[in-house]
């Protein structure tokens, strides 16, 4: 076990909060606070022998060292550190080391040795590809394109994301959420794809989710607000993130803050205007058709 005793998963989420806040508006209370787990996180990475800290006894997870470094490149900037070296080791580990063979595309969890316990998994996928812009754009734009191509699925309008690749096949969980057998559709995958969709500005494949998650998802408006019912409080993150691309750093290393909206090219949200088109009913009838005709005995494949 790795000394002292922490949660990589806690220490990660939270100082990456406490850079991102700082990164929009500095708050001066939150500066101790994220050095001391900026001092926490990045000693414990050091001890491994895959430069990656747990979030449970013996059990690293990339989406949590990812977001982990991604947290420690905002405080250099923020605050005069220099990290680089670590940052750089890092990414050509994981280069080395966590990539499935077979899929091209990132492990989900290891050992401290880096063994893999858990393949590719959307569910922390997505969210890896966002973070790794920080780290190494080609990277990330490389494993986004990869799962793009693996994980995305489509049909009549919508569109969603499976779980796992074709290559590896998981376990459902709580990360997964439930997973619709036949069409794969994973609801923790599906909820994070809105992310690396934005992340990358892959705005068909964002009209997609949103027409499935306003379809699916129970959407109700009231007094100018929308909530999704069937959401929950970590879906209702992911969709505030992709509304907002956040903080970052450009490639100068200047603080940038990037655009509180992402459009279309259309020159517009995917939520807007779309959902009372003759177009939206007759596409969203004929999925249900479809689907009907599949799983009724004697339907279509």
């Amino acid at each position: 076990m790795m000394l002292p005793a922490r949660s990589h998963f806690l220490d990660s989420e939270i100082a990456l909060m406490l850079a991102s806040r700082r990164m929009v508006e500095e708050k001066a209370e939150y500066k101790p606070l994220l050095h001391d787990l900026v001092d926490a996180m990045t000693l414990r990475m050091e001890q491994g022998a895959v430069l990656s800290a747990e979030s449970y006894p013996d059990e690293c997870w990339t989406f949590d060292n990812a977001a982990a470094l991604d947290a420690v490149r905002m405080s250099d900037q923020l605050d005069g550190g220099d990290h680089s070296d670590l940052i750089r080791r890092w990414v050509a580990m994981a280069k080395k080391k966590l990539v499935d063979p077979q899929s091209g595309l990132l492990i989900s969890a290891y050992t401290v040795s880096g063994e893999a316990t858990y393949g590719p998994e959307g569910s922390s996928l997505w969210m890896i590809t966002h973070c790794l812009r920080l780290l190494d754009e080609d990277f990330a734009r490389d494993q986004y394109q990869r799962a793009r191509k693996a994980l995305s699925r489509g049909m009549a309008g919508f569109a969603w994301a499976t779980e796992w690749p074709a290559s590896w096949r998981g376990m459902a969980n709580i990360d997964s959420g439930p997973v619709i057998p036949g069409l794969e559709v994973s609801a923790g995958s599906s909820g994070m794809a809105f992310i690396g969709a934005s992340s990358f500005g892959d705005d068909a494949y964002l009209r997609g989710l949103a027409a499935t998650l306003d379809f699916s998802a129970f959407p109700t408006r009231k007094g100018g607000r929308l909530k999704y019912c069937a959401s929950n409080q970590v879906g209702d993150a992911a969709l505030a993130l992709r509304r907002s691309a956040g903080t970052a750093l450009d490639q100068s290393g200047r603080r940038e803050i990037m655009s509180t909206e992402i459009k279309t090219t259309l020159g517009r949200d995917p939520w807007s205007g779309i959902f009372l088109s003759a177009r939206f009913f007759l596409t969203r009838a004929a999925a249900l058709l479809i689907l009907f005709c599949g799983s009724a005995p004697g339907g279509v494949a």
